[in-house]
């Protein structure tokens, strides 16, 4: 289940642009935050009263913007679209409610230089995967961390076998299913055009990749990670993808 949220962000100073910091992603978390409280106490509750994994991808994309090092100069109008992804339709769709209940309460303070009003929340369709071999591309940073917490990248056509083992045990982390995590053991990842980057949520600089790579797998594990995300930091604007292609048999 995946849904797109339209968002205005404009400055509460009439006649001013709206500029946004790079490191927008605690205040469009902090968005989400206030409509799942005031919709759902309990999930919000069970989902940040303590450190625990999320079972979702999220991303933003900030049509017409101009990025200028450490700020981003928003278009007009609608200048960004949040968007959430998970394979639990009963979370998608407390998400989905946590979204209108703030449409219904726009505008709304965005941070202490900006306002946003909330746009109709839409159902972005998904196609369901059945070949064994995809090519995604990212829709936010892959994020990839080994066990002692340092953060790996992938350049090009390049992929170690610490990236490789710190991406399955990834996978495992995020799945509930046993059958899938035996899957997971035997997925493949192929860089294709990968670069890295750096973001900066929270104040915390994470070396992360973004591009396109393929990815090898039974189809029921690579619809899971289609939906839910792949890699870590996905409730902090990380791990969402889009499905560049199937790869067919005649392909290869």
């Amino acid at each position: 289940m995946r849904i797109g949220i339209p968002l205005s962000l404009h400055s509460k100073e009439e006649g001013k642009a709206p500029v946004l910091d790079i490191s927008y992603q605690s205040k469009m978390l902090s968005l989400l935050k206030k409509g799942l409280s005031n919709q759902n106490p309990q999930l919000f509750n069970e989902l940040y009263s303590k450190n625990q994994i999320k079972n979702f991808a999220t991303s933003v994309f900030f049509p017409h913007a101009q990025f200028y090092g450490k700020k981003i100069i928003l278009g007009s109008e609608q200048n960004a679209i949040f968007y959430f992804s998970t394979n639990d339709i009963k979370l998608g769709l407390n998400i989905f409610n946590a979204f209108q209940w703030l449409r219904q309460h726009s505008p709304l303070s965005f941070n202490s230089q900006l306002d946003v009003n909330v746009g109709r929340v839409f159902d972005v369709p998904l196609s369901t995967i059945t070949s064994s071999q995809v090519i995604f591309k990212t829709m936010s940073p892959l994020v990839v961390r080994r066990q002692d917490g340092y953060f790996l990248s992938c350049t090009s056509q390049r992929i170690t076998a610490e990236f490789k083992k710190a991406l399955i045990t990834s996978v495992k982390a995020h799945l509930s299913s046993s059958e899938l995590k035996d899957k997971a053991e035997k997925l493949e990842f192929k860089p294709i055009k990968m670069r890295k980057t750096v973001m900066r949520p929270f104040g915390q600089f994470i070396e992360a990749s973004v591009g396109t790579f393929e990815l090898s797998g039974d189809p029921l594990l690579l619809n899971e990670i289609f939906n839910s995300g792949l890699g870590g930091k996905r409730g902090s604007f990380a791990g969402m993808l889009g499905l560049a292609k199937e790869v067919d048999k005649n392909d290869i």
